[in-house]
């Protein structure tokens, strides 16, 4: 009901109609579902940080498919919001999954501005040390960006053994390939 209330830009109605809920009464994919709708009510009345709050609630309770539509809910909350706004973010959710969104926000802004080093330095770590799969993928999309190129493509190394016990065959294969090798070790 809430849902359609939505829909048809009733807001003040459905908003109404969801306080006389809790999140306790819900649970799996319903609460989550509960979750987004808080949030979206937060933002029919103007309160953005209050509804990243509620997000970073649902992404605590959330299996890997609903993370990545939360992640994506708040990335367009992020957009949203003014500098202060945006720096309150980065104090208030520092250490959390919403971390993510936000370093992701900020790596996409540096590079609409046209600093790829900033937006560089912000996306690499993402890349490993992000908690929520998509945000990996918008990293690695920054950076696909940055480079102009596929991220994976530039990520792919070799490694042989010049050294121990396999050294023999590290050294058979070393001058086939007219590299440059060092010992690191």
């Amino acid at each position: 009901m809430v849902v359609a209330l939505q829909r048809e830009q009733q807001m003040a109605l459905a908003g109404e109609l969801l306080a006389t809920f809790s999140a306790d009464q819900f649970s799996g994919d319903d609460k989550i579902r509960y979750y987004q709708l808080k949030s979206a009510d937060h933002l029919f009345h103007q309160q953005p940080l209050q509804a990243l709050v509620v997000l970073r609630t649902a992404l605590q309770h959330a299996a890997q498919p609903a993370q990545t539509q939360l992640f994506t809910q708040s990335l367009q909350i992020l957009q949203q919001l003014d500098e202060v706004q945006t720096a309150e973010v980065g104090f208030m959710f520092a250490r959390t999954e919403l971390n993510d969104a936000f370093s992701l926000h900020k790596a996409q802004q540096a590079l609409e501005e046209g600093d790829e080093a900033v937006a560089r330095q912000i996306a690499e770590p993402l890349i490993s040390d992000a908690k929520i799969l998509a945000a990996k993928f918008g990293a690695a999309n920054i950076l696909d960006q940055v480079y102009g190129q596929r991220w994976q493509q530039r990520a792919v190394g070799v490694v042989l053994p010049l050294t121990g016990r396999y050294a023999p065959f590290g050294n058979l294969v070393r001058p086939c390939y007219g590299c440059n090798w060092s010992i690191d070790g």
